[in-house]
């Protein structure tokens, strides 16, 4: 500890910076600040030698300082001592309110305008802050709480906020609480939440949970850890549920076996009220008002930039809101994609090397919801790598595995070569053949089969094929079913739960034909063609209807009127996809909502260079003596000359 000695030594020492010229030659010079703090600082130290008029007294600790210091570094102070009460005069001032350590570095503080905040004195000092009305330190602490808010600590810091009212604090608090409510449920904190901070909680929108089901558990759980005393929120509680989010088998099975909800006549009154409701054509669209967000299942399109376009998205359909996946690794190929429940596979290739045996099958996990995780999982490993060639290659899947069929092996052989993989063994198999090779294919599944639609035997010029060919996975066999109206190569295919649709393909004209196969009967329909003579891009189906895509506009197709109709749906799809591999399906937004949201037209662009491949259709109309498709390989390839 410097002494009074040494402390005007220093002060000896200093030199004053000139700081201002003025008029008749004066000048400003100005000292350094910190010494003057310091020798300050150094007198309190000294204790009543040093001029120190007042002790502060802390559990049994006692502190010398100077009124003037306190006075200008606190409201509190300058308060007290300007009162005229009794505490003004006395020398000693008792102070029961905070600790002695967070005291101690509050008046190293005022002397030093140095404070050291960390997560294990930041609580102290917060409270210390607040009594003595210095709202810049309460602000620094609140700053370092809100750094190291994580699961373990969100409850109690949202309590924290609310004492002191810090509304930024509790504003992040919420937030975070809401968008990890999965985990944090799960912490001894929960259990102990008010009534009032649960209702707050559990009522709002923001609450990000997969299922409701989660909600009305951990519910269930914090009444249990009270019971005595919380049965009776469950009346007030119970109606923060989403119940458009919650089956009504789900609730009777809960009430049938929980003697808590049992005993309570509010829920047995709640059960008999939905049962009536859900009847009703208008309850049903109340219900689905009442669905928590994070829960609501939307319908979703995935899609994979092909070749060496190295992008993924996930496209929300009700809402036109696009968003960016993690890019799938690099340096591949893609040759197409599937989705199996949840994980997005794709099957892809070594873009410097196109033996078959560099064939590589990547998976995400589109339920993956932590931000440290969030990347493409290679699913060979030490398992068999599929034998996959590179042209014209189809990726579907079917009763929960993937199968790969169709296209060209050595840009000349058709094949005929179907593989299957099946994630539980993740193993590869090779299954019964097709029963003509091609490639070209339109490639669709069922509820119970695949079918390999037209395609073509060569690639030298003839005529595309009207056959069609049925898959049986439990036989492992293929049958030619009827074939259809039209010869097509490469037609756009799309299966709803009764018929499967075939739109257009080449070398047929300018009109874009369709058919439609009904799978019960076995027979092909023609159905009216197209409206647009530009070559349609991406098919999709949604509420049982089939979407039409092509650069600048959407077609419904109207069963009842056999009419294509345009559609706003998919806009955001129309312009720049068509090089990327799509699939469809549902998921609750809770599973993809933490994404990052990018514009289509952005997203459509990125990561495109003169060697990116380019449509299928671009691809098939080169003509077609010899197939070499040059525009794969771009500067760094391997391949000859």
């Amino acid at each position: 500890m410097e002494n009074i000695d040494e402390a005007f030594a220093r002060l000896d020492k200093e030199k004053l910076l000139e700081v201002t010229y003025l008029s008749a030659g004066c000048r400003i010079f100005r000292g350094d600040k910190q010494n003057f703090l310091s020798f300050l600082n150094t007198l309190r130290k000294q204790g009543d030698s040093g001029f120190c008029d007042v002790v502060l007294e802390v559990d049994g600790q006692s502190f010398p300082a100077h009124r003037c210091v306190l006075a200008a570094n606190s409201q509190f102070f300058y308060t007290m001592f300007t009162s005229g009460m009794r505490d003004s005069k006395e020398k000693h001032i008792k102070l029961c309110s905070l600790s002695s350590s967070a005291l101690s570095t509050i008046l190293d503080f005022f002397y030093t305008r140095e404070i050291a905040i960390n997560r294990d004195n930041a609580e102290d000092l917060l409270e210390a802050a607040s009594f003595l009305l210095l709202n810049h330190v309460k602000s620094a602490c609140a700053l370092i709480i809100s750094n190291n808010l994580s699961i373990s600590n969100c409850f109690s810091t949202r309590r924290l906020a609310d004492k002191y009212s810090l509304d930024e604090l509790k504003k992040k608090s919420d937030t975070f609480m809401k968008e990890n409510f999965q985990r944090a449920k799960q912490e001894s904190d929960f259990l102990i939440l008010s009534c009032a901070e649960l209702y707050e909680l559990i009522s709002s929108d923001g609450l990000r949970v997969e299922k409701e089901e989660e909600v009305f558990e951990s519910l269930l759980k914090w009444v249990r850890h009270d019971p005595a005393n919380r049965a009776k929120d469950l009346s007030s509680l119970l109606p923060c549920l989403r119940f458009g989010s919650l089956s009504l088998a789900f609730l009777e099975e809960q009430i049938q076996k929980e003697s808590l909800l049992q005993e309570c006549s509010f829920c047995q009154n709640f059960l008999k009220q939905q049962r009536r409701r859900r009847r009703s054509a208008r309850a049903k669209r109340e219900v689905a008002a009442k669905e928590r967000p994070s829960a609501k299942i939307h319908n979703v399109v995935v899609g994979v930039g092909r070749g060496n376009l190295h992008t993924s998205f996930c496209f929300n359909v009700e809402e036109d809101v696009m968003y960016r996946l993690p890019e799938p690794p690099s340096p591949t190929f893609q040759l197409g994609i599937t989705v199996i429940g949840r994980d997005l596979y794709s099957v892809s290739r070594d873009r410097h090397d196109w033996d078959e045996s560099t064939t590589r099958l990547m998976m995400y996990s589109l339920g993956q919801t932590h931000k440290t995780v969030h990347y493409w999982y290679e699913k060979n490993g030490d398992i068999q790598s599929p034998s996959v060639c590179l042209g014209k290659t189809h990726v579907v899947s079917l009763k929960g595995k993937l199968y790969t069929l169709g296209g060209c092996s050595a840009f000349v052989e058709r094949r005929a070569v179907v593989q299957c993989y099946d994630p539980v063994e993740n193993a590869w198999k090779t299954m019964a053949q097709l029963l003509t090779p091609r490639c070209m294919l339109g490639v669709v599944t069922t509820e119970f089969h695949l079918y390999a639609i037209g395609g073509k035997t060569s690639h030298t010029i003839n005529a595309p094929e009207k056959l069609v060919e049925r898959y049986d996975p439990e036989a492992n066999y293929w049958t030619p079913v009827a074939p259809m109206n039209t010869s097509r190569a490469s037609p756009k295919v799309i299966a709803t739960s009764e018929n499967i649709f075939v739109i257009g393909g080449l070398h047929l004209g300018p009109e874009v034909t369709c058919e439609v196969y009904k799978e019960v009967s076995d027979q092909w329909s023609n159905i009216a063609s197209l409206p647009s003579f530009s070559t349609p891009k991406l098919t999709f189906t949604l509420n049982q209807e089939v979407y039409v895509l092509n650069s600048s506009e959407t077609w419904r197709y109207e069963k009842k009127k056999n009419s294509w109709k345009k559609s706003q749906s998919f806009k955001s799809l129309r312009e720049g996809f068509e090089d990327f591999s799509v699939a469809q399906l549902q998921l609750p937004k809770f599973c993809f909502e933490h994404y990052t949201r990018i514009a289509p037209q952005n997203l459509a662009s990125f990561g495109r260079s003169f060697y990116d491949c380019s449509s299928d259709d671009e691809d098939e109309e080169e003509e077609e003596s010899d197939y070499h498709p040059w525009f794969f390989w771009g500067e760094d390839s391997s391949g000859s000359d």
